[in-house]
């Protein structure tokens, strides 16, 4: 290589070093963008939130406790929501192999002390749509997979929406299992003594109160697992 060939690909080197770092000027341009949006979003989220205590909102509402589609929208005060924090509602669904453990992490932790005030005090009534939630997204998942099936007490497959409804089986909030209705907890208590099992089961609730858990929870990030039928899962047809 003479000199001139040896300066001509010293200047090819240093053309695409300064188109790296002019790329990497770009990317940090538009990442800097896409956080101040986010920021922005956030904002009018908590304005939203701030405004529901006194703005109606039109929902579906179920013509049976939480079973049936109405036949329109019917007005109702907005829930009063609960405190649930920031958590980053992008990130719950990138592990789908690992559905519960997205679950278990990064879902709303309610608890007594910040459950809101009203007729709806019950924290299992507040975790409920989560917990329909999540079964619909773990059959999803499975569905069309060669697996081992399992069976429910009444033969079905085993974890069907319709099964937690009927009290066949229960679901642990805290590690994202479901065990069978009567047991004390899921297969994972006594593992971690810091994490106690908490069950969750299904429970009928008049149209209103069904209707204020849903739309709280709906609020608070519910509906982002990708479902398309969500809708059905929370107010199913009567069979």
């Amino acid at each position: 290589m003479n000199d001139q060939q040896f300066q001509q690909l010293m200047t090819a080197i240093r053309g695409s070093v300064t188109e790296v770092h002019a790329l990497q000027t770009n990317i940090l341009t538009h990442l800097s963008a896409m956080e101040k949006d986010i920021k922005d979003i956030k904002a009018e989220l908590r304005v939203v939130h701030a405004n529901t205590f006194t703005h109606p909102v039109l929902v579906p509402a179920p013509a049976h406790p939480g079973h049936m589609y109405a036949p329109g929208p019917v007005q109702f005060p907005r829930a009063v929501l609960p405190d649930f924090g920031e958590y980053d509602h992008t990130q719950r669904y990138w592990n789908s192999a690992a559905p519960h453990l997205i679950f278990n992490h990064l879902y709303p932790q309610v608890d007594g002390a910040r459950a809101y005030s009203g007729t709806l005090t019950k924290i299992n009534q507040e975790r409920l749509p989560w917990v329909l939630e999540n079964i619909a997204f773990k059959r999803q998942q499975i569905k069309g997979k060669t697996r081992v099936v399992e069976f429910c007490v009444c033969g079905k497959p085993k974890g069907l929406v319709d099964c937690f409804r009927d009290r066949h089986f229960e679901f642990c909030w805290t590690h994202g299992e479901q065990f069978q209705a009567g047991s004390t907890g899921c297969t994972l208590q006594g593992i971690h003594a810091d994490l106690p099992c908490a069950p969750v089961h299904w429970e009928t609730m008049t149209d209103s109160e069904w209707g204020e858990v849903v739309f709280a929870a709906r609020c608070n990030g519910l509906g982002l697992s990708g479902i398309s039928d969500l809708d059905r899962v929370l107010f199913p047809k009567p069979s």
